[in-house]
């Protein structure tokens, strides 16, 4: 019996060009795929966050913004005006500054007379005072500071979920 044998057919260099060839092209044609897709999330994320930015710019106007804080400012006039200690604090300042005013006209009438001046004194209790408001005052700043931060992380993170969302789709 005569022996079978086949031998594999070895590739030309033609034949292994040509494979190359159309592997490079499978390839370009795939980074192309790749790049086309990349391109069209890329588009979709900024259209989302485009279409975010308008509705939020449509529901966000100068007006509302200053309304909201006239309103603000409003209920805290409202609710200063009837709270104890605030009453309390602005009847200490305003007796601590008619104080200061007087004795400063009363120096000076003194002086005008032929008098000797009244003794200077610190301004201790006017300080104190200014103190007090200032305290109160940060303590409102750093209240209103983490509102604020929250609200605008908020936002942030709405904004970067909507564009997220829309790459993915």
């Amino acid at each position: 019996m005569p022996a079978n044998t086949k031998t594999a057919a070895t590739p030309t260099r033609e034949q292994i060009e040509r494979e190359v060839a159309e592997a490079e092209q499978r390839a370009a044609m795939l980074r192309e795929q790749i790049w086309r897709e990349d391109e069209a999330k890329r588009q979709r994320r900024e259209d989302a966050e485009r279409d975010w930015d308008e509705q939020f710019l449509a529901s966000h106007t100068l007006t509302k913004l200053e309304d909201g804080v006239t309103k603000a400012a409003q209920a805290l006039d409202q609710e200063l005006a009837s709270n104890p200690l605030v009453l309390a604090l602005a009847g200490y300042y305003a007796a601590l500054r008619r104080r200061s005013n007087i004795r400063q006209e009363l120096s000076s009438a003194r002086m005008r007379v032929g008098q000797q001046p009244l003794p200077t004194q610190t301004m201790q209790t006017e300080i104190t005072a200014a103190e007090v408001l200032e305290l109160i005052l940060r303590t409102a700043a750093r209240i209103a500071t983490d509102q604020v931060s929250d609200e605008v992380a908020g936002l942030y993170a709405g904004r970067q979920a909507a564009g997220a969302a829309a790459e993915q789709g």
